[in-house]
């Protein structure tokens, strides 16, 4: 998924919710607490509190170029977004 995808999905959403990253379809999720960006990526990385969507948003608002791929530092690893879910009982958005 490409960094204008997701903001255009988003953009008509409350902007506290909270973002997530969701390995796989079982019930475990962890919170998103880091964005950087660089010329290949917008790389978030895992940590105790979740970044809202307010905040990111904010960090992005200055990019000229939003057609860089969304991508995740988890364990070790650089792993490609494919999708949301949003869960607007819990104001949570995940990352798959």
């Amino acid at each position: 998924m490409q960094l204008s995808s997701f903001l255009q999905l988003t953009n008509d959403l409350n902007k506290n919710y909270s973002l997530f990253y969701r390995p796989d379809k079982k019930r475990k999720f962890y919170p998103l607490n880091k964005v950087t960006i660089t010329s290949t990526g917008a790389y978030f990385s895992t940590g105790n509190s979740s970044k809202t969507l307010a905040s990111f948003k904010q960090i992005v608002a200055t990019l000229h170029h939003k057609k860089l791929p969304l991508l995740i530092k988890y364990q070790n690893k650089i792993i490609k977004i494919y999708g949301i879910q949003i869960d607007m009982e819990h104001q949570r958005i995940y990352l798959f």
